[in-house]
């Protein structure tokens, strides 16, 4: 999808321009001219409609001995240098360092037309976005809140695994009761319902876990690998934080929950064809139609890619299972909305921990009843019964249990 994105809905050789690092010009402190700069009130920050200076790009975690240029798609450049061009915009799915970088991580200020050589405005990158994005301001901190997450996700993985191995349901999916190995005694006392939660919101944790873990690997890897091979794609703020704030479940409810608090890897993708749409003049921005189509060309896409990694695996499992979790959660989201406007509409405004207690129940009610789709079909398809890390550092404490009720040990 990514790949369609930049093939069909969008043409990035002609619109498309990053973040380029040049070293400064001797005895120079800033870009200037036309093509590589811009003028002081452009780049400074304005209080009262007065421009001040701009602050220090030590301060605010930017590399201050380079400059950043805009560099649209080199045309006349060697085959190599077209290549990186073209292969960076592939491998960066959340835009960072790009002019179509999504808003919910920080970037700097984009023009609606940037020009090749024109200077980036490096004071405007946020250091906590409206989503709760964040980026870190010095290599030590990066480092040190990239192994924290390491550390933290790889002790919940360990845990997780251990509970998930004494619940046959995580190796083969829903099915027959009587086909399987009794449940734990803390399990075969909860009811129907609670054992559901319980499902859920382990995997839930897994997900989240995993995605955590990942990304902070992920993170640390490409930083030290760019600095060397690739500088100008080695800055810390390129590598906002995996999540958002969750605050804004709190505040936007099941809205919030995808739209600023998840990670947001596929959103650029996902939303391609509502924007080529909306581009193209087919559908005027800002209508309800638009709002409506955004959201179900996205939940679809996002669908049919997780529904293909269940076609594609060798269990027996059910594509339909994680298409319907997603449209679900688009119908969710248009009639939360829905629901949210009749309110301010006929009722006084509600006191904001009701409100924001309402829409975290909103979001935990459509996750607690559609994600048992997703999370059955993730079941059947094998993924949990891998051990998520190599070394358990709790296993030894419970020995004796067994592995998806077989004779092995755990």
């Amino acid at each position: 999808m990514i790949c369609m994105n930049l093939l069909i809905w969008s043409r990035p050789q002609f619109d498309a321009a990053r973040v380029l690092k040049i070293p400064k010009r001797k005895g120079q402190g800033s870009c200037t001219g036309d093509r590589v700069g811009v003028t002081d009130e452009q780049n400074g920050v304005k209080r009262n409609g007065v421009a001040v200076a701009s602050p220090r790009l030590e301060q605010i975690g930017v590399d201050a001995e380079f400059d950043y240029i805009w560099q649209r798609f080199p045309v006349d450049a060697p085959f190599l240098e077209r290549f990186c061009w073209a292969a960076d915009a592939v491998l960066s799915p959340r835009g960072a360092g790009w002019n179509w970088s999504i808003s919910s991580i920080p970037r700097p200020y984009i023009p609606r037309h940037a020009r090749d050589g024109e200077r980036v405005v490096m004071e405007a990158v946020p250091r906590v976005t409206k989503s709760g994005f964040q980026r870190c301001l010095s290599e030590t901190e990066f480092v040190y809140t990239r192994f924290n997450t390491i550390i933290r996700s790889y002790i919940v993985l360990d845990l997780v695994s251990i509970l998930m191995e004494q619940d046959f349901y995580f190796a083969v999916g829903p099915g027959e009761s009587h086909q399987r190995p009794l449940l734990p005694r803390y399990l075969q006392v909860l009811p129907r319902w609670l054992l559901t939660g319980y499902r859920v919101n382990l995997s839930l944790v897994a997900c989240l876990s995993h995605i955590s873990f990942e990304y902070s690997i992920i993170d640390l890897m490409q930083h030290w690998t760019m600095r060397t091979l690739f500088p100008s794609r080695s800055g810390l703020w390129m590598h906002a934080s995996a999540f958002g704030s969750f605050s804004q479940v709190l505040d936007r409810g099941l809205a919030g929950w995808w739209g600023d608090y998840w990670h947001q890897t596929f959103r650029v993708p996902f939303l391609a064809p509502a924007t080529f749409l909306i581009r193209e003049g087919y559908i005027k921005p800002g209508t309800a139609a638009a709002d409506a189509v955004a959201i179900f060309v996205s939940f679809f896409q996002s669908g049919l890619l997780h529904a293909s990694g269940s076609l594609s695996s060798v269990a027996n499992t059910k594509p339909w299972r994680p298409l319907l979790f997603f449209l679900i959660q688009a119908v969710g989201i248009i009639v939360e909305r829905a629901a949210n406007k009749w309110l301010r509409q006929h009722l006084p405004p509600l006191p904001k921990r009701l409100q924001r207690a309402a829409n975290l129940g909103c979001a935990l009610a459509s996750l607690f009843f559609a994600g048992m789709l997703y999370f059955s079909d993730v079941a059947s398809a094998g993924l949990w019964t891998p051990r998520p890390v190599p070394f358990s550092l709790f296993r030894g404490f419970a020995p004796g249990l067994r592995r998806f009720g077989s004779s092995e040990d755990t």
